[in-house]
Parts: structure tokens; C-alpha cells; sequence
């Protein structure tokens, strides 16, 4: 067997890379491997790769468009452990859904942990299996919510860590991991290759011409974006209510309101189309199933509204930070939200928040500045790091 990516004995190209994910929901570290996908599929020198995946989610779809994906906890599957559950024959059906975990994890080749929860599945990883890279995105809890006996497993078999901050890396090297196996990286749905403000401003662009053709919204009209679910669990509804707050008084007469669902079919997105119809709305506010990447969306806006009501950290405040795209959160907001919004309201507070978003798109932009003003003629090219990832899973610097 060969080392890393390289060949094996008898086999033509790379060794396969196994991608291990815990959820396919919506977040910012997902977004970000997603970002890393779409530049492997379009890399002629990259590797085949496969994703196995401890549960589904509404990412699922955009991952199987990419790459051949396995969910191990599939409701709607008719595998035989389903099948031995909805028998009530627990004990067959843990038996099977252990062998049939075996067989899938019966790899050789390098593996990519690209989410601390999917370090259950290295207990079924054979031993030959590696190198093991794991990678701690920056919104990441680090490894204090893992059981233990999964997180010893994470520690004993990674090889390489990539994470998204100085202060993962701190806390890694505190649990004993040797400093020289650590790499800060910043998550890799920011890092993009713009070399020039003109990129950039082509890029803001595309996005606003295409939603002017799509949705009737100016492309200089001032823009408040929301990101994220679209479920019984996480929804906008505060985010209709911001912008209808802020619709009602008389300086927010040029300003439109765009939530960008993530993974949402249009049954899922009646509850909200029917809170905008009902609520006068319509014109002003719109949703868009995402056919971009977050980030992109993100650069284009003038304010990111992080209204979500749920308990999952809101989506795209890294993308706002590298873009300069002014965040507004409520206080008590999931993480480090709050702290890192440029403008906290109280929680609930919707006037307070409309108020606050019509304040922020009175301040002057300049990435708006540049894309009205400047020809089109560069196009933006996604890096996020890929070949550094390659560069781990080949073992070097091992």
C-alpha cells in the first residue's frame, strides 16, 4: 500500500480520500466544506473523494451534487438495520448497522475528519486507514462536547490538525498534541483568491444583477440579507418582523430585504412566503433558494440581519468579517455572536433592530462604491486552501 495520496502497488492514480462529517445541517463550518468540494471537483490533480456521514441534513443534496455521499443514519433509507429498527429488533439492528459501518469504513487511503462529531465513525476505521486529518473550523466547540471515549479515539488517530483560530490550536496543544502537527488556517470558505478590488467588485456585481433579474431588486438598492434554515425548528420569523418594522417608516422607502434559505424546497418555504404576503410585504422582501454560496450573498449585501431565533449560531458572521459587511445580532445571541456583531439590540427587540438596520445602511460602503464605479473584467477565482489540505493528506510535514 502506498503512503498518503500516493499510489498504491498495482493501482493507477491517487489513493481515494475518505471525507468523515457528522451533519449534513447547515452551518459555517459546513459551508466551508463545501467551498473545499466544489474546488476539489473542479482540481484536475486532486484525488477521487467520497463523503460518509453520520447523520442528513439540508445540505445533503448540494453534497451528493458534488460527490458520492453516504448518510449512516438515514431516516428515509430502506437499509436492513432501518429496516431490523422499525421492526423493533434493536439488538439485529445494531448488529447490522455495525457491519454494514465496517464494510463502509473499510478504507485505505487518506481520511479527512472535517468535523469533530464525525469522530464516532474512526472506531469502525481500520487500522491501515490514514493518514487521518482533522480539521476544527473556527466556530467549532473544539473537542470538550465529545464523549470521551470518541474524542481519545480523535487524539490517538489524527495525524494532522487544521484549525480555524490560534485559540483551537492553544487548546490542542494543552490535550497533549504536539504543536508542529498544528496548522491555523482560516476557514476555507473565506480564503478567496482576489487579488485585485476589481475581482471583487465583479463578483458584487454578478450577485446583485442577478438578483435584480430574479427578484426586481435594484442592483444600488440598499440591501439587508438573512441566511440560514428554513424549518419548524429554525425560522425567520423575526426577520419578517424586522423588516417590517423598518418598511414603515418613511427612510426605508428605497430598501429591500432578501432571506437566502439554505437547502429549503418550497414546502418548507410557505410558512415564511405566506408570514410575507399577509404582512404586505411582498416586492420588498424576498427569499431566495440559495444557487450561490453563502459568502458571495454576503459580500453583496449592505447589512447581514442575524435575527435566528434557534440555537444554532447564525450563518455567514465570518464571511461578513472578511468582506466588511456590517452584522446586526440580538443580544444573547447563540456563541460569540453579540460580541462580534457591529450592532446589538435586545433580544426580541424588532423595532429596536429595524431602527438599528436603517442607522447601518447609512453608512457608506465602499466595496459598494467600487462595484458601481468599476468596469467588468476580472473574474473571481475560489483557492480555500485546497492544495494545503492535499498537502496534509499526503503526510507531509508528518
Amino acid at each position: 500500500m502506498g503512503d498518503g495520496l500516493g499510489v498504491d502497488a498495482g493501482v493507477s492514480g491517487p489513493a481515494p480520500v475518505t471525507l468523515l462529517l457528522g451533519s449534513l445541517e447547515s452551518s459555517d463550518a459546513l459551508t466551508s466544506t463545501i467551498a473545499l468540494l466544489e474546488w476539489w471537483r473542479a482540481e484536475p490533480t486532486a484525488p477521487p473523494v467520497e463523503v460518509i456521514a453520520l447523520l442528513g441534513g439540508a445540505e445533503a443534496e448540494r453534497i451528493r451534487a458534488l460527490v458520492p455521499t453516504t448518510v449512516v443514519n438515514d431516516p428515509a433509507a430502506w437499509t436492513l438495520p432501518r429496516v431490523a429498527q422499525r421492526a423493533r429488533l434493536q439488538k439485529v439492528a445494531g448488529r447490522l448497522k455495525s457491519a454494514e459501518l465496517h464494510r463502509r469504513l473499510k478504507v485505505h487511503g487518506p481520511v479527512y475528519l472535517a468535523d469533530a462529531a464525525a469522530s464516532r465513525l474512526l472506531h469502525w476505521l481500520p487500522a491501515e486507514a490514514g493518514p487521518v486529518v482533522t480539521h476544527l473550523h473556527a466556530s467549532a466547540a473544539g473537542l470538550g462536547d465529545l464523549d470521551p471515549v470518541d474524542r481519545d479515539a480523535l487524539l490517538a488517530r489524527t495525524r494532522r490538525w487544521i484549525v480555524g483560530s490560534p485559540e483551537l490550536a492553544d487548546a490542542l496543544v494543552a490535550d497533549g498534541v504536539a504543536a508542529e502537527a498544528v496548522t491555523v488556517q482560516p476557514d476555507m470558505a473565506i480564503q478567496r483568491e482576489i487579488e485585485r478590488p476589481e475581482q471583487l467588485a465583479e463578483l458584487v456585481r454578478s450577485v446583485r444583477q442577478e438578483l435584480e433579474a430574479d427578484h426586481a431588486i435594484p442592483v444600488d438598492a440598499p440591501l439587508l440579507l438573512g441566511v440560514g434554515d428554513v424549518d419548524w425548528w429554525s425560522v425567520p420569523d423575526a426577520f419578517v418582523r424586522v423588516a417590517w418594522e423598518a418598511f414603515g417608516r418613511d427612510d426605508a422607502d428605497a430598501v429591500h430585504a432578501l432571506w437566502v434559505a439554505d437547502g429549503a424546497t418550497d414546502r418548507m418555504l410557505w410558512p415564511l412566503r405566506h408570514d410575507i404576503r399577509h404582512a404586505g410585504l411582498e416586492g420588498r422582501v424576498h427569499v431566495s433558494v440559495r444557487s450561490r454560496p453563502a459568502w458571495q450573498y454576503v459580500a453583496a449585501a449592505d447589512v447581514l440581519v442575524a435575527s435566528r431565533l434557534s440555537g444554532h449560531r447564525p450563518i455567514g458572521l465570518a464571511d461578513a468579517e472578511t468582506y466588511g459587511t456590517p452584522v446586526l445580532a440580538f443580544e444573547g445571541a447563540e456563541g460569540d455572536t453579540a460580541s462580534t456583531a457591529d450592532r446589538v439590540v435586545p433580544h426580541l427587540d424588532a423595532a429596536a433592530m429595524a431602527e438599528a438596520a436603517l442607522e447601518l445602511l447609512g453608512r457608506e460602503r465602499t466595496i459598494t462604491e467600487v462595484f458601481r464605479t468599476t468596469p467588468a473584467d476580472s473574474p473571481v477565482r475560489p483557492a480555500v486552501g485546497g492544495p494545503m489540505v492535499l498537502d496534509a493528506l499526503a503526510g507531509s510535514g508528518a
